[in-house]
């Protein structure tokens, strides 16, 4: 019990939060893709629609990322207090 804490204290303290990046990133790609397909393509030519969505990824992911290492760290400061009350 106390190696695997042990060991998910180690692999929460070395997050760099690709995973939620990935997954931030998907999903605005999708989000994007869906809503340029509704809007109106007369407005803007698939040069500004890859411009704009490659942006809108890029953002995503960032955010995706820096949530996800703050996830993890709210996660090992808890399990570091849980271990400091035992």
């Amino acid at each position: 019990m106390e190696d695997a804490l042990e060991r998910r204290m180690a692999t929460l303290k070395s997050e760099c939060g690709c995973k939620a990046g990935a997954f931030a990133l998907l999903l605005s790609v999708v989000a994007y893709s869906l809503f340029s397909m509704r809007a109106d393509s007369v407005t803007r030519t698939n040069r500004e629609h890859l411009i704009i969505g490659a942006c809108v990824a890029l953002a995503a992911a960032l955010i995706g990322k820096v949530l996800g290492v703050l996830w993890s760290r709210y996660q090992y400061r808890a399990l570091k207090s849980a271990q400091r009350l035992k």
